[in-house]
C-alpha cells in the first residue's frame, strides 16, 4: 500500500472538518426548527404514525390469507381489536394508580 503524502492528508483533515461544520449546521437548524414549530413536528409524527399502520396492514393483507380477501380483512381486524384490547387494559391500570 502507498503512503499518502502529506499534502493528501492535509487535505484530507481539511474535507472532514469542513463536511463534519456542515452536517452540524443541518442538524442546528433542523433541530431549532422542530422546536419552534410544534404543530409541523406533530403532523410528521402524525403522517409517519399512519405510514407505518398502512404498511403493516399492508403486509397482513399480502401474508394472511391472501387468496380469501375477505377472510384477510377480517382476521386483521380482529388482530387490531385484540391489540387494542390489550393496550386498553394496561391503560385502565395505570389510570387506577
Amino acid at each position: 500500500m502507498r503512503k499518502k503524502s502529506f499534502i493528501i492528508l492535509i487535505f484530507e483533515m481539511y474535507l472532514r472538518k469542513k463536511f463534519n461544520r456542515h452536517v452540524t449546521n443541518a442538524y442546528m437548524k433542523i433541530k431549532k426548527l422542530r422546536r419552534n414549530r410544534t404543530n409541523i413536528n406533530i403532523f410528521v409524527t402524525t403522517v409517519a404514525i399512519v405510514m407505518i399502520w398502512r404498511w403493516i396492514w399492508w403486509l397482513l393483507d399480502m401474508f394472511v390469507f391472501p387468496n380469501n380477501p375477505f377472510l384477510s380483512y377480517l382476521v386483521s381486524v380482529l388482530l387490531w381489536v385484540f391489540l387494542l384490547f390489550i393496550d386498553n387494559e394496561e391503560l385502565d391500570e395505570l389510570e387506577s394508580k
